[in-house]
């Protein structure tokens, strides 16, 4: 018994450090793909009106998602769940979207992968007080260094000649809050859809009501 218990305490440890390792792995990788995917957009919007390049970009995401779930096999959701999951889709993928492309005509990549980094760090200070998780002081120092090396460098590119604007950095500070709230909205309210199935909905939802968005305006 007493080999058994040193076992598993032994073992348990290691496994969830492996898990820890896991998520830090891909939220690297996540972060990495996010932040590369803004100097494509800058280049984009130059040459394409950003509702139109948004709403390809979307209906391509979402067919190829959509054919995914068909491989995979999941169920697709129920006529009011598909509104459920729509509406989550439009505050997460649509506005904060749609608000970053227009930005990125008034600001740089850089400066876009810059605010986008507040991100992690809104979505720590906010959650501590929607949601119940606990800010310890390892978390409150990052918060703090992680602000702070953001307006540093926000003071030296804003009006010194670069390409980064007022307007600019405001929109992209706006794009990430609605990130950051469709984010608590998808916490609080979790959905129970595989995760295949509710990235295809809000893809398709946000593509397809962007098309007459950018017939209209573009």
């Amino acid at each position: 018994t007493a080999g058994t218990s040193y076992q598993r305490s032994t073992v348990k440890p290691a496994s969830e450090a492996h898990r820890h390792a896991i998520a830090v792995g891909v939220a690297l990788l996540y972060v990495t793909f996010i932040s590369s995917a803004f100097a494509a957009i800058k280049v984009s919007v130059k040459y394409c009106p950003p509702f139109t390049l948004l709403a390809v970009r979307y209906l391509a995401a979402g067919a190829c998602m959509a054919l995914l779930v068909r491989i995979v096999g999941d169920p697709w959701p129920t006529r009011r769940n598909w509104a459920r999951i729509g509406v989550l889709g439009v505050i997460q993928w649509l506005l904060p979207a749609a608000i970053n492309f227009i930005a990125l005509r008034h600001a740089s990549a850089g400066m876009a992968s810059i605010m986008y980094a507040t991100n992690p760090l809104l979505m720590a200070a906010l959650g501590s007080r929607l949601l119940g998780e606990r800010l310890t002081v390892t978390r409150m120092v990052g918060l703090l260094l992680g602000f702070g090396g953001v307006v540093a460098v926000m003071l030296t590119r804003v009006g010194a000649g670069r390409a980064d604007t007022h307007l600019g950095v405001f929109l992209l500070f706006l794009a990430v809050l609605g990130m950051v709230c469709g984010t608590l909205l998808f916490k609080r309210f979790p959905v129970r859809e595989s995760l295949f199935v509710v990235n295809a909905v809000q893809a398709l939802v946000a593509g397809v009501l962007l098309v007459p968005i950018s017939l209209l305006l573009e």
